[in-house]
């Protein structure tokens, strides 16, 4: 049984008609399951905000480090990085240590 000409027009058109009013009738279930899933993704960071927001201190934003915080016998992190080997020295380059830097950029990515 062939069909072709017009008769296969009118299936492929009543066919593609069917599937765009069942996709229609499911894009308001997509769009609020999408709107659900935002909300539930973005809940924590929001109510993390609005628990921390009291507790910033603007005043430190700005502040800079002491001249003499390097040499402290205390050390300035409790990461074993100054002793551990690396492809990368430890150096300091305008009051910023590199490696750790690096590594914390590279983690938060």
């Amino acid at each position: 049984w062939e069909v072709g000409g017009w008769e296969r027009f009118g299936y492929v058109a009543a066919y593609t008609v069917a599937l765009a009013l069942v996709n229609y009738s499911g894009l308001e279930i997509v769009g609020n399951a999408s709107l659900v899933v935002c909300i539930i993704a973005m809940s924590p960071f929001v109510i993390l905000t609005v628990v921390g927001a009291p507790k910033v201190v603007t005043s430190r934003w700005f502040q800079l480090p002491e001249e003499n915080a390097y040499d402290k016998e205390e050390p300035l992190f409790d990461d074993d990085f100054q002793t551990a080997p690396g492809p990368l020295p430890l150096f300091t380059c305008a009051n910023i240590l590199w490696r750790p830097f690096l590594n914390n950029m590279f983690w938060n990515l």
